[in-house]
């Protein structure tokens, strides 16, 4: 389904629902909401009586059978959940338990600005990576406890928030990630008194994590293509203790799959964006054409040639580059044989016949 078809469902039941609430309003209610058994099959009209003066106004609302099937099916509640005003466009809440919830440089002007401990909320989209970042700004006594793999958007790594948030282990977010999260984190931690007075206002504005409180709901879950779907298409797995992003590179927060399984070897990598909003935002040129055989303008692997042997294509040696493949809210890395050429490779024919499997 696409794009428009769901907002052209999600508009005609938010109106729906408006007109209804707009004439029970105005009719006087001597009576309660009555609703019907559900009968056998499942089936549910949903009939709303009000007396009236004298008579009774019945109003059908059919359309919520419809929608009852849709919400089953993941495809109306995520975009009506993300179009809401405690919701940030991607899904993620704009507060939470009452506070509000900080993006990207309102997080690092946050933590400059801070004068204390005081604790504040910030929210990501977070990788599977073990989340180490040796490229930080100045993490006390060791400059390996920023967060790597981190973005602000899906799929795009932040060269500022993640080196400004110090992780300890014991709230690694390995066991939660890919996903979007929000943190409870401090600045002005004791630490950065042992930092060099050079360093020390950079030490005190580190975002030191203290608590993982959000880690995604349906309205980030990925549609209209799962995780599931995806693997059950490719035959792929996921979930690896040490993915391999030589095909996709790092891509916070967008699970990836790498296919054929079960492995070690693998020809590509599929990334399930939460959206194909996401995805475009994120590999425009790829989204725009649905191929490319030119490295994205985002990609961290841009000009990256591999070699060698490949147990799945026999013996010998092999040179390879990355075709790109995206539909939906789904983006696909799959190496071909340069001596073979984009075409004539069998991998890539593969991955064009299990991409079109899945929901555009």
């Amino acid at each position: 389904m696409t794009a428009s078809l769901r907002e052209r469902l999600a508009n005609a039941y938010l109106e729906e629902l408006a007109v209804a609430a707009d004439d029970l309003k105005r009719a006087p209610s001597k009576e309660d909401v009555r609703l019907p058994p559900v009968p056998p099959n499942g089936r549910r009209a949903i009939t709303i009586a009000r007396r009236v003066g004298g008579r009774t106004a019945v109003l059908q609302l059919g359309i919520l059978v419809m929608v009852a099937a849709l919400v089953s099916a993941a495809i109306l509640i995520p975009g009506a959940l993300r179009s809401g005003s405690d919701r940030f466009a991607d899904g993620i809440p704009r507060t939470w338990q009452g506070q509000p919830v900080l993006r990207g440089q309102a997080a690092l002007d946050q933590a400059k600005a801070a004068s204390d401990e005081s604790p504040f909320l910030v929210a990501f989209w977070a990788g599977e990576s073990g989340l180490i970042n040796c490229n930080a700004q100045p993490q006390f006594d060791d400059p390996c406890k920023g967060t790597s793999n981190i973005g602000d958007e899906p799929g795009i790594p932040s060269d500022s928030l993640g080196p400004a948030l110090h992780m300890e282990q014991a709230t690694n977010t390995g066991h939660v990630a890919p996903g979007p999260m929000i943190v409870r984190v401090h600045t002005h931690d004791p630490r950065a008194l042992a930092c060099t007075a050079d360093q020390r206002a950079s030490c005190q504005a580190v975002m030191v994590v203290d608590n993982i409180l959000w880690t995604g709901d349906q309205a980030t879950e990925p549609h209209p293509g799962t995780v599931s779907e995806v693997m059950a298409a490719f035959g792929g797995v996921t979930a690896l203790r040490f993915p391999n992003n030589s095909f996709l590179g790092d891509l916070p927060g967008v699970p990836q799959v790498l296919f054929p399984g079960p492995g070690p070897n693998f020809e590509g990598a599929a990334a399930v964006f939460p959206s194909p909003e996401a995805l475009a935002e994120a590999f425009p040129d790829v989204a725009a054409h649905g191929e490319s055989d030119s490295f994205p303008v985002n990609s961290i692997l841009k000009g990256l040639i591999g070699g060698g042997s490949d147990p799945n294509r026999g013996p010998g040696i092999f040179n390879f580059k990355i075709h790109w493949l995206a539909r939906g809210n789904v983006l696909i890395g799959v190496q071909y044989d340069i001596t073979l050429g984009v075409n004539a490779d069998p991998y890539v024919a593969i991955a064009r016949k299990d991409l079109i499997q899945l929901p555009n």
